[in-house]
């Protein structure tokens, strides 16, 4: 018997669900404040989620840190990502640091799936869609119209002025047809998958480290941080005796860091090297590898690190942590050279301190290119924009980038503050009823600084002459 290579789906109908003026395909780090952004800019706006709630890698990724709010001196990534970090401050959810110099601010990933529902249902024009998948894409000659979904009821249709692509893989704009980039699969970033440890006694734990500061690390290249962090293993397990099959966890990328609760630890290790995060086969391949590895490494936690003997694992991440796939050719493509430049560019939607970090395809390591502090960069408008795909705007790190510059912009600080610049921009253009491409530079800025974000040179002189007072809190509680 012949072996069937495809099935030839019969042509149907597809209800609309909903017409809208702005659709967000993705609620994760960058569609979270896009909705956001978009619903205050008086879109009526729907967001897309897979999961089960808003945040992506920031809630259900389990991440527990972001970084670089700062250029080390001052705040420049504010606006909504901020007054969500402030929001999750006010309710014990944060370590105590100063998120104007520290590398990391830490959050409970729990407490921050309130946070943002209870940030969306205070938006009357403001709805999320749980539980869907995004599979194709409406186009009609070259302008992007909505998208067809799946979920517990079918397939359907969501129609839309504008779309935001959120969905960190570019799936909208390459279902589409735009034309995007992606690195060979031998030099992808490595995937992770975090898990949070319970009952560590952290008191034991630190006069560990206290009696051993080597053994930490320099993850932070010098920066400030709240919370404790440790890099890598190696110090901790030269001497011990590992099985065979435990050896890699030797010469490994492993970070592990407190949270704002009390005996917890967010663990974050390379799970698997060369996974293409657009290939279910090598999703499914890239979880069950790292789970095996957390299992393995919580072994040497307990045998090898004071304070973990009782340790033990109370959750892991509801999704891998991919760091890259697709990213779009846009009317720009940003470079780690404009990075390292510190350039600034007329068409700003945010401005951004982050070093550009790259994991070694090898999974064994995260090398740095650090900005030099008081220093950020900008990225423009132009590379949310694929060319000829019209309708469209890409958000996150899917956006007009070089493998290099991704180190820095695919970070969740980054992927916020380009959330609010895509909602805003999105908003704009529906009641204009233009294509993103043709909003002016100028109403764009004036609309993004009204809602508070920060843009390097042009917000300084707003706040100078009255017209944009930042209501900062330095120090979370």
């Amino acid at each position: 018997m012949a072996t069937v290579k495809e099935i030839r789906e019969a042509a149907r109908t597809i209800p609309v669900l909903r017409e809208v003026d702005v659709l967000v395909a993705g609620g994760g780090t960058a569609g979270m404040v896009a909705g956001l952004a978009a619903a205050r800019a008086g879109a009526q706006t729907l967001v897309l989620e897979r999961l089960n709630c808003l945040g992506g890698n920031f809630t259900a990724g389990l991440m527990g840190t972001t970084w670089t709010f700062s250029d080390q001196k001052k705040l420049i990534v504010r606006g909504i990502p901020l007054e969500i970090i402030e929001r999750l401050a006010e309710q014990g959810g944060t370590v105590v640091g100063n998120i104007s110099k520290d590398c990391f601010t830490i959050y409970d990933t729990e407490l921050a799936k309130f946070v943002l529902q209870d940030m969306y249902e205070a938006e009357l024009n403001l709805e999320v869609l749980y539980y869907t998948w995004v599979v194709d894409t409406i186009v009609e000659d070259n302008v992007v119209k909505g998208v067809i979904i799946e979920s517990k009821s079918g397939r359907q249709a969501i129609l839309a002025k504008t779309t935001v692509d959120a969905t960190g893989d570019a799936d909208v704009a390459a279902r589409a047809k735009a034309e995007f980039m992606m690195a060979a699969k031998q030099d992808l970033h490595p995937v992770s998958l975090l898990c949070k440890i319970a009952n560590v006694d952290l008191d034991e734990m630190f006069e560990f480290y206290e009696r051993n500061p080597s053994f930490i690390g320099n993850f932070t290249g010098g920066w400030q941080h709240s919370g404790f962090h440790c890099f890598r293993l190696n110090e901790e397990l030269q001497n011990a005796d590992l099985p065979l099959e435990m050896e890699y966890l030797r010469d490994w990328f492993i970070l592990f860091y407190t949270t704002p609760r009390p005996g917890e630890i967010i663990f974050n290790m390379t799970g698997e090297t060369q996974i293409d995060g657009t290939d279910v086969v090598e999703l499914t391949k890239g979880e069950l590898v790292s789970r095996k590895r957390l299992s393995q490494a919580l072994w040497c936690l307990r045998q090898y690190v004071p304070g973990f003997k009782n340790a033990y694992i109370t959750t892991t991440a509801s999704s891998l942590g991919v760091r890259e796939t697709r990213r779009i050719v846009g009317e720009h493509i940003l470079t780690k050279d404009e990075i390292v430049a510190n350039t600034r560019f007329p068409d700003a939607v945010c401005s951004y301190g982050a070093p550009v970090g790259v994991h070694t395809a090898d999974g064994t390591n995260a090398v740095f290119a650090r900005l030099k502090p008081g220093t950020s960069y900008d990225i423009p408008y132009r590379c949310l924009l694929p060319k000829k795909i019209d309708g469209l705007l890409v958000t996150g790190r899917c956006i007009s980038v070089t493998p290099e510059a991704t180190g820095s912009t695919r970070n969740m600080t980054a992927c916020m503050a380009l959330g609010q610049a895509s909602g805003v921009a999105a908003a704009l253009a529906s009641a204009k009823g233009i294509v993103p491409r043709a909003l002016g530079t100028e109403e764009l800025v004036s609309a993004l600084l009204s809602q508070g974000v920060y843009l390097e040179g042009r917000s300084a002189l707003a706040e100078k002459a009255g017209e944009q007072k930042p209501n900062l809190n330095d120090s979370t509680k």
